[in-house]
């Protein structure tokens, strides 16, 4: 149930990205993304399995995983923001 809900609290944001993004999308490249991200699920999915079957790896995940995950998501969230540019375009358009 927890999943659930926080899935649905989390999909205001896809909606507003997803929705313009299909909208201005081809037929073909809609057919393109669903084909690539069905390939990539199964990929995920394939290497997720692979490593929790990995004895060293489960055994640290299940011991130093509630440590490390925070760190890991705050990482990506600083990548992305760092990389895309956000930053800078919120400091000139807050400060200008």
């Amino acid at each position: 149930m927890k999943v659930a809900s926080i899935t649905v609290a989390n999909g205001g944001d896809n909606i507003g990205i997803y929705v313009p993004f299909f909208a201005t999308s081809s037929l073909t490249q809609i057919l393109i993304i669903i084909i690539v991200f069905v390939v990539l699920i199964g990929v995920w999915c394939f290497a997720g399995y692979k490593l929790a079957e990995n004895s060293l790896v489960s055994s640290v995940l299940e011991r130093y995983g509630h440590i490390v995950i925070p760190f890991v998501f705050i990482g990506l969230g600083l990548h992305i923001i760092y990389s895309s540019d956000t930053l800078s375009y919120f400091i000139k358009n807050l400060f200008l």
